[in-house]
């Protein structure tokens, strides 16, 4: 039963008695729409505020989406590029030779930017590149912009070769033999340091 007709079924018992039929439906008449008038003006009223709640909460909401968004992509801008730094000494007959300060990449990405774009290098830092296995490792010198020398390593630390490369060379350079890392420096750091292949770069 509608609310409509409970309201008449209730006047019908209740309201009726001491009136005549023909002044009853007037009054009926007037309290049904002055009832439905003020019933509809409530609702609207409650529709309003709860549309006015509802786009306010979405528009907070949204806005709270889009900073948390904003704020992921700002750390995460900040910290690309930056990678595990860990200082390598490199021995001959277990005495140490050199140390090198070298960032460490590790990943697929992080390998194949290297050091692109870096406008400078300082004597002593570098980059080991670390790899899955033993295999014939080949670089080039596309999108950078400094001179560099790679040392190819075997499994156990040994350098087994030294090779020089150019800034923006897209020839390979390619280790005579399988490698399991490399490490890159400024041109010419290995022989300034007295580092030459055999001396081991103890990476434990």
């Amino acid at each position: 039963m509608s609310f409509e007709k409970k309201f008449n079924h209730r006047v019908s018992q209740s309201d009726t008695r001491g009136f005549a039929e023909g002044d009853l439906y007037p009054r009926l008449c007037a309290g049904r729409y002055i009832n439905f008038f003020l019933l509809k003006i409530f609702f609207y009223k409650a529709y309003r505020s709860f549309d006015r709640d509802l786009r306010t909460t979405s528009i907070t909401l949204c806005n709270s989406v889009v900073y948390i968004l904003l704020l992921f992509f700002f750390l995460v801008s900040c910290g690309e590029g930056k990678l595990p730094v860990r200082e390598l000494p490199v021995e001959r007959e277990g005495q140490r030779v050199a140390v090198i300060r070298a960032e460490i990449a590790r990943t697929q990405e992080e390998r194949n930017k290297g050091l692109m774009f870096r406008k400078n290098l300082p004597d002593g830092e570098g980059m080991l590149f670390v790899f899955e296995r033993d295999d014939i490792l080949s670089f080039w010198m596309k999108n950078t912009l400094i001179p560099l020398s790679v040392a190819f390593i075997s499994s156990d630390g040994r350098i087994n070769e030294i090779k020089d490369m150019h800034p923006h060379d897209t020839n390979s350079v390619i280790s005579s033999r399988s490698a399991r890392y490399a490490l890159e420096a400024p041109q010419g750091w290995f022989t300034r340091s007295g580092v030459k292949p055999g001396d081991v770069v103890v990476l434990e």
